[in-house]
């Protein structure tokens, strides 16, 4: 997340980050410790939402949050079950603009742990949602941890 505002800082500075995650220890961890001279920057520009990706009361909160007509980048790396996958990527993928991207993480870790995950939710995923295409251009380099997906949706870019 501060990654990700690091770079905002720099290429669009309005920008804002919401954050999910089931358990904020780790981040105030973080915040607490952070000795960055432009932490305050940095931190303005994250909301940290506490509770389940896919608990109701998060995704409509998030939903709220980003309203309508926002650009919106989704990056899902939550808990690697397939189901749970397939839910973010439903509950998620709405908020996506047309051009604009949804991010399946660690789709390496089906092969790595020898069962369904990331990539078997995006094998199930994506022939009921044509709007969404895998943009393989991403996977150039082949280092990445998120081969196959970088779900581009249909639409000007």
């Amino acid at each position: 997340t501060l990654y990700l505002s690091t770079v905002l800082q720099a290429v669009k500075p309005e920008a804002r980050i919401l954050t999910v995650d089931i358990d904020r220890t780790g981040w105030d961890y973080t915040v607490a410790t952070l000795r960055n001279p432009n932490a305050r920057k940095l931190l303005d520009r994250v909301e940290f939402i506490e509770g389940g990706s896919t608990a109701p009361e998060v995704t409509n909160r998030v939903r709220q949050r980003v309203g309508t007509g926002s650009k919106v980048l989704v990056i899902l790396d939550s808990l690697h079950e397939r189901d749970h996958v397939i839910a973010e990527m439903t509950a998620y993928g709405e908020l996506v603009h047309p051009g604009g991207y949804m991010v399946v993480t660690d789709t390496h870790l089906d092969a790595v742990w020898g069962q369904v995950g990331p990539r078997a939710a995006l094998d199930a995923f994506l022939p009921g949602h044509p709007e969404f295409v895998p943009d393989r251009s991403r996977d150039r380099f082949m280092v990445s941890a998120n081969l196959g997906g970088w779900l581009r949706k249909a639409g000007p870019r």
